[in-house]
């Protein structure tokens, strides 16, 4: 991911790296039809001279899914 720095740096870019973590579960919901709940963890870092520096993310957003099929009407 290319960025512009702003603040201090203006319009320089920044090269960030991007960790994606996705984990799945299937459930039930209260009317006792079938859902899939997950949850989406997304890391970014700094990316100097070529190389993401792992161990301080620059930021972290976590995201949480809920996929539920609508009953058919047959």
């Amino acid at each position: 991911i290319t960025a512009a720095a702003g603040g201090m740096f203006g319009n320089r870019p920044v090269q960030r790296a991007a960790r994606v973590q996705r984990r799945y579960r299937r459930a039930f919901a209260s009317d006792g039809s079938r859902i899939v709940e997950g949850i989406e963890i997304v890391k970014t870092y700094r990316v100097l001279d070529g190389v993401a520096g792992v161990e301080m993310p620059t930021s972290t957003t976590k995201s949480r899914l809920v996929l539920q099929r609508e009953p058919s009407t047959v």
